[in-house]
């Protein structure tokens, strides 16, 4: 992926691995024993972290998505799909975005009149 310049998904793999292997204490896992029980230890061990819900998703769908390509390299066998009855949600966020007209304001004031400014 970097060097495709998916800079910022090479970032989102390679941090859910560090946490997969983290709550892995570093053992690897063959793809054939990733299954819905697996899975739903590692939802806990993210909830049990702190992580927000929208954190766990970016982690499950991640690891979805390599599932999913290990299926396509012939890597493990379609029928073992763990995802397939594992939903992932997503939650809605408040939005904390400052409105454009907020911006315009901030761009627009003179601070060379203000006390103690320099020109």
């Amino acid at each position: 992926m970097k060097s495709l310049g998916q800079k910022g998904n090479a970032a989102i793999y390679q941090t859910t691995l560090n946490v997969y292997k983290a709550y892995r204490k570093e053992k690897d896992i063959a793809f054939k024993h990733i299954d819905a029980r697996e899975l739903n230890k590692f939802k806990d061990y993210l909830i049990s972290k702190g992580s927000m819900p929208n954190t766990i998703s970016v982690h499950l769908r991640t690891l979805r998505a390599i599932y999913n390509r290990a299926i396509k390299e012939k890597a493990v066998s379609e029928n073992l799909y763990p995802f397939k009855n594992f939903p992932i949600k997503i939650h809605s966020t408040e939005k904390r975005a400052i409105q454009k007209e907020d911006i315009d304001k901030i761009t627009s004031l003179n601070l060379a009149e203000r006390p103690g400014s320099t020109p």
